[in-house]
């Protein structure tokens, strides 16, 4: 009910945090609310395989655990297909970031994109996604602020790296 009161909105797309929404005793959970609460929409995880990239980048998913957590997550969202579609709730169509979670830089980001958007649309899916964690240009000390673990997420590296290729993709689409 505070949802919308919140929005105003009456139907509910619901993404997860952490993916949880897919774990299987709280998917049973959602689909048992879903047609009290209106929920229409649930996003997916199934990522394919992006075509064309250097052998490096696969290490590095190698090394982090990315294809680890990418099984389980394939695991998870196909299990949840039937269940969603046996209560109307529609997904996206696909899904990418999670092989290269935490390391998304130009290629990879390239890669995946191609990946998404030569991928078919069917009627009951919405568009593709793609997942990243940036972190941009800090205008504030999140940690004065009292978010210490954001500012050191938001700071980082790689989150700098990611923040980088999604501006370069960004500007390099919308220039061409």
């Amino acid at each position: 009910h505070q949802y919308r009161n919140l929005t105003g909105k009456q139907q509910i797309h619901l993404d997860g945090h952490q993916h949880i929404h897919l774990v299987p005793i709280v998917l049973g959970c959602i689909l048992d609310e879903a047609g009290q609460s209106e929920i229409t929409w649930i996003r997916s995880t199934r990522e394919p395989f992006p075509a064309g990239l250097p052998l490096k980048y696969w290490w590095q998913a190698w090394h982090h655990a990315g294809h680890l957590k990418w099984l389980i997550l394939q695991i998870l969202s196909l299990n949840a297909i039937h269940p969603l579609r046996r209560n109307h709730i529609s997904t996206n169509s696909r899904f990418a970031g999670i092989l290269f979670t935490g390391q998304m830089t130009s290629k990879p980001l390239l890669a995946c994109w191609r990946e998404l958007t030569c991928y078919r649309n069917n009627s009951r899916a919405s568009p593709s996604i793609l997942l990243a964690h940036p972190g941009g240009p800090l205008a504030n000390d999140l940690h004065a602020a009292g978010f210490h673990v954001s500012h050191h997420f938001a700071a980082s590296e790689w989150r700098q790296k990611e923040w980088n290729a999604l501006n370069n993709f960004n500007s390099d689409r919308t220039s061409s």
